[in-house]
């Protein structure tokens, strides 16, 4: 019996030993309460890479009182003339010029009022309503189709105003906030993350030629375009300006041209008027996995010559079908769309080596 209860205290007392030595000596003692708190110093199988900063504090009601001043609403007024037609009209201009003294195809003029946020080509009135209630009659410095940007000009000042950001630095999964007025409800706040960069969206008539789009799932709705996409230290870092819908309404996919993109064209309309575009004269496309092997090339990186418009720039230089341009002014191409975007920014009859 005594041997029994010596058995025993001996292993309760190993057992506190151990107990100590496993919570106490060994290294991970220093672990903090919660991995989620703090990421390690050095990559593990728990993290990708180690964390470059703390993450800053989410703080949406700031960034929308310190954005939502600056952020307007416009109205633009266009007239249209449209003949309208009849029964009378199947009656012939005889009757109509016998009876009436005139032509049986005068038209009428309507007016058409169409409330955007920021489609104002071809309109003959446009006015602006701010935050504070103010109302204010605007002209066009200029518009930019293929890249869907204008500039307005009122005759006012010490007006609240919001900073560009630097688009080139925003990161896929950064929060953003969208303001506006969707549908016609006024200074909209919605907010959701940049969900990828570089989008092209499907070609068509009404499309902008220059498409370098940031995707964001905050929503936006028709009457969001020309708002700001706002990054979380308020500063502007895109303009809302598609959606993809089958609806037509939201469902987590919106587009925003970059801030960087609106700031070249709005210092060539504000400074000419309209924006100057470098042209090389040239249809290309990306490289196929067997057009690379063909060519002997290390990648399908460049942009893939089709054909050659004879007497433009591209055909002075001597390039030639088939060609496959990897570099233009230095800088390496990833892509066609990539090449278009290098191209436009040269300017006319600058050349390089």
């Amino acid at each position: 019996m005594k041997k029994t209860v010596l058995i025993a205290l001996i292993s309760f007392f190993l057992g506190v030993f151990l107990a100590g030595y496993f919570f106490v000596y060994l290294p991970e003692r220093n672990m903090p309460d919660s991995f989620l708190n703090e990421a390690p110093s050095s990559p593990s199988f728990l993290y990708a890479s180690p964390v470059a900063q703390e993450r800053p504090d989410l703080d949406f009601v700031t960034v929308a009182d310190k954005v939502g001043p600056a952020v307007v609403r416009i109205t633009a007024e266009r007239v249209e003339r449209r003949r309208v037609t009849s029964f009378f009209d199947d009656w012939g201009d005889d009757f109509w010029d016998r009876f009436f003294g005139i032509p049986r195809d005068r038209g009428r003029e309507r007016e058409f009022r169409s409330q955007v946020g920021g489609t104002v080509e071809n309109a003959e009135k446009i006015t602006i309503y701010t935050l504070q209630e103010n109302e204010y009659k605007a002209e066009i410095v200029g518009t930019d189709p293929p890249t869907d940007v204008a500039l307005l000009k009122i005759a006012d000042k010490n007006l609240p105003f919001v900073e560009l950001g630097d688009s080139g630095q925003v990161k896929v999964g950064e929060w953003v906030l969208a303001i506006g007025n969707p549908l016609g409800y006024e200074h909209t706040v919605s907010a959701g993350i940049v969900s990828a960069k570089g989008r092209q969206l499907f070609q068509s008539q009404e499309a902008p030629s220059y498409q370098d789009f940031i995707q964001t799932d905050a929503a936006i709705n028709r009457g969001n375009s020309g708002g700001p996409l706002v990054n979380m230290k308020g500063e502007v870092i895109g303009i809302t300006s598609n959606i993809a819908s089958m609806t037509g309404g939201n469902i987590g996919i919106g587009f925003a041209i970059p801030s960087d993109l609106a700031r070249k064209v709005v210092k060539q309309l504000q400074e000419k008027g309209r924006v100057v575009r470098g042209h090389l004269g040239t249809s290309s496309r990306d490289l196929t996995e067997e057009e690379r092997k063909a060519l002997k090339l290390k990648s399908r990186k460049g942009s893939f010559i089709v054909e050659v418009t004879p007497g433009t720039p591209a055909d002075k230089a001597g390039i030639e079908r088939y060609d496959v341009i990897v570099e233009f002014d230095g800088q390496p191409i990833e892509n066609t769309h990539d090449l278009s975007f290098k191209v436009a920014d040269t300017p006319p009859h600058q050349s390089h080596p």
